[in-house]
C-alpha cells in the first residue's frame, strides 16, 4: 500500500493503511467521547481563509450559474419540444440549479486548495454503482447534506481535475436517505381536491403556495379576500421509472470556458433530478389538466423553492402572461450578502414584499414594504421571574445556496459554536442555573446538544415542543445568538431581548450596518459572547427595568420598522394588495 498521506473527504473515506491521514474540512470530524475525533489527523487550512477568494468565488458562480441555466434552457426545450422563455426555466429549474452550482462551487475551491498544497495525496472515490440521481429539487437539497452525496461530488471533481484514484462502494451501515411520507402526499392530493372544487366555484383568479404562515393566518387572509385567492395543493406523481440515456445525452454538449465550469459539466447529466428530464411530460400535463384556466396572479414565499407543483404552474402562468408576487419568509433578508435565494426571488418575481426594508441595489423585482404576520403578534406580558431562553441554530456541514459564503458554516462553524458555549460559562450562576438552551431539531450531524452536556452536565435543554412564538409567552428574557429570524420574532413580541454574534462570521450588506448599530448602543446588540453575558448579569434581576428605557425602545421599534415590520390589520393591507390583481 502507498505511504502517500490519505486524503479524507468525508467521514465515510478513510485509510486503509497505516498512511497518514489529512482531513479536508472539519466536516469529516465526528463529535465523540466530549472531544473531535479524528485522532492523529490534520485539517487542511480553508481556501475561504484566501485573500480575495470570496470575490473570486462569486464571480465564478454568476458567471457558470447564467450560462448553465441558458444551456439547460436550450437543452430542456429541445428534449420536451417545448419553446419555453428563459424565465419560464429559471422558475422551473432554477431553484436546484442554485444549489448545485454553489455546493459545486464550494467543493471545487476545497479540492483545488488541496491540489495547491500537493498533488501527491492519495484518496478514494465512490463506486459510480452507488451514485444518486434524485427525483426533485427537495431530494437534492436533502442528499447535499449527506456524507455519501458528497463523497460522490468529490469523486467526481478530483476526477475532472486529472486525480486518479480506487473506487470503493459504500460502506456497510451508511445512514439511508431520508424517505418522504406517502400519507402525506395522499394528504395533500386529497386538499387539492377540495381546493379545485373551490376554484370552480368562486372563479379564482389569484393563487397562493407555502406563505410560511400559520394556519389561523391563512384562513384570516382568505376571509379577508372574500375567499377569492385557492391555495395550491397538487402533488406531482412519482416518476421512478429509471433514467433516459437519450435524454441526459443532452446534456452532455455544455461547452465549458474553465476548469469549474468543466468539472459542472462533466457532472450535470448525472445530477439534474429526473422530474425535469423523464418526469417532466407527465408532472406538466397533471398541473395543466388540474388548472384548465391558468390563474393570474400568484402569491407564494416558499414556493419557489421545494413545491415542484407551483413551480411548474408558476412557470406556466408567467408564460401566459401572469404575474408573480412572492413575500419574504423570515430573517436575513434585506440584510445578509450575498444572499443567493433572495437574488433569485427577485429576479423572478415581478413584486416582491419585504418585512419593512427597501435596497433597490440588487435590481429585479419591485420592492414593497408589507406588514407580515409573523412579526405582527400582540406584544407578551411582562414578566419578572420566570423562564428565559438561549436561542441556537444549525447550519449544515455542507454548504449550499442560502449558507454560501454569507454564515459561519464549515471551517468557521466551530467559532460559532465555541462562542455559544463561551455565553454560557460566562454567565453568572444564577442566570447560569435558570437557563434553557433551546436548539433547532435537526442538527446536521454537529452533535450540538452533546456539546453542550458535556460541558455543562447541568444545563436545561428547552425539548422544543412548544412553537417559538408561544413559547415566547413564557418567557422573562430571550438571548438569541444568531442573526435569523428567532430574533425578529422576539423584537416584534417587544419581550427583553439580548443578541451576540460575532461580525466576522455573519457578512452583512453595507444598508444593514447602521441599523445594527444603533443596537449595539444601547446593549441589544453584542458583538462578542462575553459581552453579552455581561449585559445578562446586570439586567437579569429586573429585565424590564432596562428593556423599558426610552431610548431602547425606540431603537426596537425603529429596527422593527425596518426588518421586522408588522401590524394587527395586516390581512387587510394584503387582501386590498390582492384585490388590484382580480
Amino acid at each position: 500500500m502507498s505511504g502517500r498521506p490519505f486524503l479524507v473527504t468525508t467521514p465515510l473515506v478513510r485509510a486503509e493503511s497505516s498512511s497518514p491521514e489529512i482531513l479536508l474540512g472539519p466536516w469529516c470530524q465526528a463529535y465523540r467521547n466530549g472531544k473531535a475525533g479524528v485522532v492523529q489527523a490534520s485539517v487542511l487550512p480553508s481556501p475561504w481563509d484566501e485573500a480575495g477568494q470570496r470575490e473570486y468565488a462569486l464571480r465564478l458562480f454568476d458567471s457558470a450559474y447564467e450560462r448553465l441555466l441558458a444551456f439547460l434552457a436550450e437543452s430542456l426545450n429541445e428534449a420536451h419540444g417545448m419553446r419555453a422563455s428563459l424565465r419560464y426555466w429559471r422558475v422551473a429549474v432554477g431553484p436546484w440549479l442554485l444549489n448545485f452550482v454553489t455546493a459545486y462551487c464550494d467543493r471545487f475551491l476545497h479540492a483545488q486548495a488541496a491540489l495547491r498544497r500537493s498533488r501527491e495525496l492519495s484518496t478514494a472515490f465512490l463506486d459510480r454503482r452507488d451514485f444518486l440521481t434524485v427525483r426533485d429539487t427537495w431530494d437534492y437539497t436533502t442528499v447535499l447534506s449527506t456524507d455519501r452525496f458528497n463523497w460522490q461530488i468529490y469523486s467526481e471533481i478530483f476526477e475532472s481535475l486529472g486525480i486518479e484514484a480506487p473506487a470503493r462502494r459504500l460502506p456497510p451501515g451508511a445512514p439511508p436517505l431520508p424517505r418522504r411520507s406517502a400519507w402525506k402526499r395522499a394528504g395533500w392530493a386529497a386538499a387539492e381536491t377540495a381546493a379545485s372544487l373551490h376554484r370552480r366555484l368562486l372563479g379564482c383568479s389569484t393563487a397562493f403556495s407555502d406563505l410560511y404562515f400559520e394556519r389561523s393566518s391563512i384562513a384570516r387572509l382568505m376571509a379577508s379576500t372574500g375567499f377569492r385567492v385557492s391555495p395550491v395543493l397538487g402533488v406531482l406523481p412519482d416518476h421512478d421509472k429509471g433514467l433516459s440515456p437519450e435524454l441526459r445525452g443532452l446534456l452532455s454538449r455544455f461547452k465549458a470556458t474553465n476548469a469549474f465550469e468543466q468539472a459542472l459539466g462533466r457532472s450535470l447529466p448525472g445530477h439534474v433530478p429526473s422530474l425535469f428530464l423523464e418526469g417532466f411530460g407527465r408532472a406538466r400535463a397533471q398541473v395543466l389538466s388540474a388548472w384548465p384556466r391558468l390563474p393570474r396572479a400568484l402569491l407564494t414565499s416558499v414556493g419557489w423553492f421545494y413545491n415542484e407543483y407551483f413551480k411548474l404552474l408558476a412557470a406556466e402562468s408567467l408564460e401566459a402572461g401572469a404575474r408573480l408576487t412572492i413575500c419574504q419568509h423570515g430573517g436575513a433578508y434585506g440584510m445578509f450578502e450575498p444572499l443567493h435565494n433572495e437574488r433569485h426571488e427577485r429576479l423572478i418575481a415581478d413584486e416582491y414584499w419585504t418585512w419593512g426594508w427597501s435596497d433597490e441595489s440588487a435590481g429585479g423585482a419591485r420592492l414593497k414594504p408589507m406588514p407580515h404576520p409573523r412579526v405582527s403578534r400582540r406584544p407578551v406580558a411582562r414578566r419578572s421571574t420566570g423562564d428565559w431562553v438561549l436561542a441556537g441554530h444549525a447550519a449544515p456541514r455542507y454548504p449550499y445556496s442560502f449558507y454560501f459564503m454569507n454564515m459561519p458554516v464549515w471551517h468557521r462553524y466551530m467559532d460559532y459554536i465555541r462562542g455559544q458555549h463561551r455565553f454560557i460559562a460566562a454567565l453568572p450562576e444564577r442566570a447560569r442555573r435558570t437557563l434553557q438552551v433551546r436548539l433547532p431539531g435537526e442538527d446536521f450531524g454537529w452533535e450540538l446538544r452533546r456539546r453542550l452536556k458535556d460541558l455543562f452536565p447541568a444545563l436545561s435543554l428547552d425539548p422544543g415542543a412548544i412553537p417559538w412564538e408561544k413559547r415566547l409567552r413564557g418567557l422573562k428574557l430571550v438571548v438569541v445568538d444568531n442573526p435569523q429570524t428567532t430574533y425578529l420574532e422576539a423584537l416584534s413580541a417587544n419581550l427583553p431581548t439580548v443578541l451576540f454574534w460575532d461580525p466576522a462570521l455573519w457578512q452583512m450588506r453595507d444598508s444593514a450596518l447602521p441599523w445594527l448599530d444603533e443596537l449595539r448602543q444601547t446593549g441589544i446588540l453584542h458583538d462578542d459572547a462575553e459581552a453579552a453575558a455581561a449585559h445578562v448579569g446586570r439586567i437579569f434581576d429586573n429585565p424590564w427595568s432596562w428593556w423599558s428605557a426610552s431610548a431602547v425602545q425606540e431603537a426596537r421599534r425603529r429596527f422593527c420598522g425596518r426588518y421586522a415590520g408588522g401590524r394587527p390589520d395586516w390581512h387587510k393591507i394584503w387582501a386590498s394588495e390582492i384585490s388590484r390583481w382580480q
